[in-house]
């Protein structure tokens, strides 16, 4: 995806307004996210065209509802707007979508509505005060999908699936419960994301996040394959070049699989040489030991009991003390 997030370009009275990644500020990208002072803006940038009707196409997983409320207010003042979903349409960004009065939704692509969520800190009161807080917005992102001719079921379910996180629909799904009014032949671009998106935005993978996976896997089977790949090097006469030959991804595998065995093999062989010296030492008899008038374990003096009772002690004994 671009740096920029909000794209326009108009043609023939049609101004086109694309909003692609998170909803809100962002600290960590230079533009500052898609916040909705940048959509006032480009708007009135937008009007200065004399455009007769606006399109909206979207790409988010969603971010921040307050931007998103302040955003679908903003587009929704606008005459003959209509919104498109080109690939992900979820959590914030579906409030947005729904401000079109045509909603298009590309044949490939999907969509997600979930109850919102926050972090709750402190005493019982400030929990409760943060719940009250998530329950009024959620009544507000309901009646954003109601009023826009979603069933008051269907918006339940939807949000309440997955402990609130919502689950993924598809675009005949989404014509179907009303949220999209036409499905565009727009191909949708569902490999925009990888999986550790998903999980930064705190949204449950769709069922065909296998078309998600060759995305970033093919960056690190190419960041490797640009590791291991054969260098050229020139000699320093310059006159013809060598290949300095390096393992190819089949042999650094194969390396490290025998590595990996023989490190396997040598923790097996001292286990159970630490199993072996445990069983000698089980078996060793402990030296014996008596009890002394303090109820204490005394070592037992075997050399002291034998002078103690020899008849030659006892008469010197009897014979200094009688």
């Amino acid at each position: 995806m671009t740096k920029r997030f909000f794209n326009i370009t108009t043609a023939d009275g049609v101004g086109t307004i694309d909003i692609f990644g998170r909803i809100g500020e962002d600290w960590w990208d230079e533009s500052g996210g898609n916040t909705a002072k940048k959509i006032n803006d480009i708007i009135e940038d937008v009007r200065k065209t004399n455009c007769t009707s606006y399109h909206v196409r979207i790409n988010s997983l969603g971010g921040e509802v307050d931007a998103a409320l302040a955003i679908h207010h903003l587009l929704a003042s606008l005459p003959n707007v209509t919104t498109e979903c080109i690939g992900f349409c979820a959590s914030a960004a579906t409030v947005i979508f729904m401000a079109g009065k045509e909603r298009h939704i590309a044949k490939n692509a999907l969509f997600l509505i979930h109850k919102c969520s926050s972090y709750a800190y402190g005493n019982e009161n400030k929990i409760q005060r943060t719940l009250q807080e998530q329950q009024m917005i959620n009544e507000v992102i309901r009646n954003t999908y109601i009023d826009a001719g979603v069933s008051p079921d269907t918006v339940d379910d939807l949000m309440s699936a997955n402990d609130g996180q919502g689950r993924w629909i598809s675009a005949a799904d989404a014509l179907q419960f009303g949220f999209a009014t036409a499905i565009s032949n727009t191909s949708g671009t569902t490999n925009a994301y990888n999986a550790a998106d998903f999980q930064d935005a705190h949204l449950p993978l769709p069922d065909s996040i296998d078309e998600l996976s060759p995305s970033l896997m093919n960056r690190i089977r190419n960041y490797i394959q640009e590791l291991i790949k054969p260098k050229t090097t020139m000699p320093e006469n310059n006159t013809n070049p060598t290949n300095t030959a390096q393992p190819t991804a089949e042999q650094q595998i194969q390396t490290l699989t025998a590595e990996r065995d023989q490190a396997r093999n040598e923790r097996d062989q001292a286990i159970t040489e630490r199993d072996s010296l445990q069983a000698i030492i089980d078996q060793t008899p402990t030296a014996p030991t008596a009890v002394n008038g303090d109820d204490h374990p005394a070592t037992e003096d075997p050399v002291s009991d034998f002078i103690n009772n020899s008849p030659a002690y006892q008469a010197i004994k009897k014979e200094l003390y009688d």
